[in-house]
Protein backbone atom coordinates (compact mmCIF):
# COMPACT_ATOMS: atom_id res chain seq x y z
CA UNK A 1 0.00 0.00 0.00
CA UNK A 2 2.73 2.43 0.87
CA UNK A 3 4.64 1.67 -2.29
CA UNK A 4 1.72 2.10 -4.68
CA UNK A 5 0.31 5.20 -2.92
CA UNK A 6 -2.96 3.75 -1.64
CA UNK A 7 -2.12 3.83 2.06
CA UNK A 8 -3.58 7.29 2.69
CA UNK A 9 -6.83 6.42 0.91
CA UNK A 10 -7.10 3.22 2.92
CA UNK A 11 -6.56 5.09 6.20
CA UNK A 12 -9.16 7.73 5.29
CA UNK A 13 -11.69 5.06 4.28
CA UNK A 14 -11.11 3.16 7.51
CA UNK A 15 -11.56 6.35 9.54
CA UNK A 16 -14.84 7.15 7.79
CA UNK A 17 -16.15 3.63 8.42
CA UNK A 18 -15.13 3.79 12.09
CA UNK A 19 -16.88 7.15 12.58
CA UNK A 20 -20.06 5.86 10.93
CA UNK A 21 -20.00 2.75 13.11
CA UNK A 22 -19.50 4.89 16.22
CA UNK A 23 -22.57 6.97 15.33
CA UNK A 24 -24.64 3.81 14.92
CA UNK A 25 -23.41 2.32 18.19
CA UNK A 26 -23.97 5.54 20.12
CA UNK A 27 -27.54 5.87 18.86
CA UNK A 28 -28.25 2.23 19.76
CA UNK A 29 -26.83 2.73 23.24
CA UNK A 30 -28.89 5.90 23.77
CA UNK A 31 -32.05 4.07 22.71
CA UNK A 32 -31.45 1.36 25.30
CA UNK A 33 -30.17 3.70 28.03
CA UNK A 34 -31.59 7.19 27.60
CA UNK A 35 -29.76 9.99 29.36
CA UNK A 36 -31.62 12.92 30.83
CA UNK A 37 -30.43 16.02 32.66
CA UNK A 38 -31.52 14.61 36.03
CA UNK A 39 -29.23 11.61 35.64
CA UNK A 40 -26.34 13.89 34.69
CA UNK A 41 -26.88 15.90 37.89
CA UNK A 42 -27.37 12.96 40.26
CA UNK A 43 -24.92 10.37 38.96
CA UNK A 44 -22.57 11.76 36.27
CA UNK A 45 -20.42 8.61 36.11
CA UNK A 46 -23.38 6.41 35.33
Amino acid sequence: MFMDGTLRKHIVDTDIQARERLKILMSQMLEKNPIDENLKDTDPLK
